[in-house]
């Protein structure tokens, strides 16, 4: 009914990160007429991204399940390292491109965190609180990158937190 609002995005179904195309269906009248007014002012995507995302349709299906299960790859290979560096805390996502683990046990902001992990070991994450105040004391960790570069990103994190160990075993 007039309840229902869909929206797709060609950027998560095609990994096409940074389109900003997809769809918005609805048969909500006053959904769809606002909608249009802010797409007509200002969100009109550009013709030759509208080309190149209706290109995008006509994949071929396997398509969809080589990502999948390379998607899955990559959240099962991050999810078993995270597991295994202590003072991590995470959970297995279900349906995203990324996890967001707990720093909370290491006695700095989330950004503190990130700013030094940048500057450390030359692996960029996103502070928790990029998300909102609730965020505090977590990273987001992208999994949209090759299986080899996760798996050099995670051992630069696994040195990083083995490095703030012994900071705090040297402090004490």
């Amino acid at each position: 009914g007039e309840n229902l609002i869909l929206i797709d995005s060609v950027s998560k179904r095609f990994s096409a990160c940074g389109a900003r195309i997809g769809a918005l269906i609805s048969r909500n009248r006053g959904i769809m007429q606002g909608a249009l007014k802010l797409a007509q002012a200002r969100l009109s995507v550009a013709t030759l991204d509208q080309l190149g995302a209706a290109a995008l349709y006509g994949v071929d299906p396997g398509y969809f399940d080589a990502t999948r299960n390379e998607y899955r790859r990559r959240r099962d290979t991050c999810y078993r390292k995270l597991l295994e560096i202590p003072g991590i805390v995470t959970t297995e996502p279900q349906g995203a491109f990324y996890m967001f683990p707990s720093i909370k046990r290491f006695g700095m902001t989330s950004e503190e965190f990130a700013t030094r992990l940048l500057r450390e070991e030359k692996v960029a994450v996103v502070p928790g609180t990029a998300f909102g105040a609730c965020g505090e004391g977590y990273l987001r960790i992208s999994y949209a990158y090759s299986l080899e570069d996760l798996k050099v990103a995670l051992g630069r994190l696994e040195r990083f937190i083995e490095k703030l160990r012994n900071e705090d075993k040297a402090s004490c």
